[in-house]
């Protein structure tokens, strides 16, 4: 994946207005919580809704204020360009974003690692949503669903929690991959291991870095 995030000549954004509290989804008291729903299940944080409802605002004025700029998403890669070219309108908005990459070359020498779960470079926006959470905002998650080029029913830009993240990418278990091309584990990958791994969480921590901020506006 080409690695050159593309910065040069951005147009100018003009901001919306704050936008207001996300809608809070209810769910019957009396009905059981199954097993499967225990993420679904934690208590809401109204601070994390306004976060996710003021970027996913933001992304929506900017494409219909530039579309000539697109794309704004790619199902195939592009990860490195798309976080770079959305990170300068975010912040713009007020938006505390940050280029957060997950690159393999971080692993410490001598590290074994089983077949398959080396990883790949990946990048990302990350938004710091306060009490330990984290917003991410991916504009090619898609490339981890083979398939996902054809399909309409998947959001473009993924936007959310880690552990929304897993659940997304859990009902696509059958089609998960890391690499876009001869994957030897593709339609056999967990869910969770993968965001981990792509994502540098839980034991691939290590692999996970935000880049400075003087880094992340030079061309």
């Amino acid at each position: 994946m080409d690695r050159a995030p593309a910065l040069a000549g951005l147009p100018a954004l003009r901001l919306p207005e704050r936008a207001g509290a996300a809608s809070r989804e209810r769910t019957s008291p009396s009905r059981p919580v199954h097993r499967d729903e225990v993420r679904t299940a934690a208590i809401p944080d109204p601070a994390l809704a306004r976060l996710k409802t003021r970027v996913t605002a933001t992304l929506q004025l900017v494409r219909e204020q530039h579309p000539e700029d697109g794309p704004w998403s790619d199902p195939e890669g592009m990860c490195l360009d798309l976080a770079a070219k959305w990170y300068p309108f975010l912040r713009e908005a007020g938006l505390p974003a940050a280029i957060t990459v997950v690159d393999p070359a971080l692993r410490p020498s001598g590290q074994a690692v089983p077949p398959g779960m080396a990883g790949k470079f990946h990048a990302f926006l990350t938004l710091d949503a306060g009490k330990g959470k984290t917003l991410i905002v991916d504009a090619s998650w898609r490339q981890f669903v083979a398939g996902a080029a054809g399909r309409r029913d998947l959001p473009d830009i993924f936007v959310g929690t880690s552990d929304e993240l897993r659940q997304a990418l859990g009902r696509e278990r059958p089609f998960l991959r890391i690499e876009i091309v001869d994957d030897p584990l593709q339609g056999r990958r967990d869910p969770d291991e993968l965001v981990d791994l792509a994502y540098g969480e839980g034991p691939h921590a290590v692999l996970r870095q935000i880049l400075p901020e003087t880094d992340q506006v030079s061309p």
